[in-house]
């Protein structure tokens, strides 16, 4: 567990590093988007008047204007080159980085995922445990306290751990079993519990079935 802790921040440190290096790429192409918005900017200040002028200075004005777009085009064209040339270095240098990354944690990527799979989040236990868990306290209704033997018999039956099963028998009897005894008094012994509960119901299936009326279709793990 801690060695697979111990990758999982390692290869957050590594995404972290993709991620400051692009967001450094995004800010230099906005420094490059505003310096030709600038330089653009200016052209136009700097354009000369031509208040007044006659056919001769109108055709030279037009010619610069023509030399002045055409030379734009030319370093806009570089630019653009320019800038494609970045993104694609770009995005090679993260291609070959993710496949580092894939070779060098390889082996450490099905451990992981088998960790994460079997991690169980508190709440509602599965309706394949319950069954095996429903199946099991109808058979020992008379005494509803699993031994180790027992406890490694569901667990091997399901994905639940002793824990689980500790608690779902636990709040089984405090919220079901209990309550099929006068006062809500526990028996001392299998025996005695036998026997108020044939006194009580009649036979076993009755008090069985009483418990299924009041029992939830699953149980919230605590």
């Amino acid at each position: 567990m801690e060695h697979s802790c111990e990758n999982a921040r390692k290869f957050q440190k590594e995404l972290t590093a993709i991620y400051d290096e692009t967001d450094r790429a995004c800010e230099s192409f906005d420094a490059k988007m505003k310096e030709l918005t600038l330089l653009e900017s200016n052209n136009s200040k700097n354009s000369p008047n031509t208040s007044g002028a006659t056919a001769t200075g109108a055709a030279s004005k037009k010619r610069k204007q023509g030399a002045e777009e055409a030379e734009k085009e030319t370093v806009d064209g570089q630019d653009s080159d320019e800038d494609d040339r970045s993104f694609q270095l770009s995005m090679k240098s993260d291609e070959a980085f993710r496949n580092q990354l894939l070779a060098k944690y390889k082996d450490d990527i099905p451990a992981l995922e088998e960790e994460w799979l079997n991690k169980k989040p508190k709440g509602k236990l599965p309706k394949e445990a319950l069954i095996v868990l429903k199946q099991f306290w109808n058979k020992k209704i008379c005494w509803p306290y699993p031994t180790e033997e027992d406890k490694a018999a569901i667990k091997a039956k399901t994905t639940l751990d002793a824990t689980q099963i500790n608690n779902w028998f636990i709040n089984q009897r405090k919220r079901h079993w209990l309550k099929m005894f006068k006062f809500g008094k526990s028996p001392t012994c299998e025996a005695e519990s036998k026997a108020k509960l044939l006194e009580k119901f009649g036979n076993l299936d009755a008090a069985i079935a009483f418990c299924d009326r009041n029992t939830k279709s699953s149980i919230d793990v605590e």
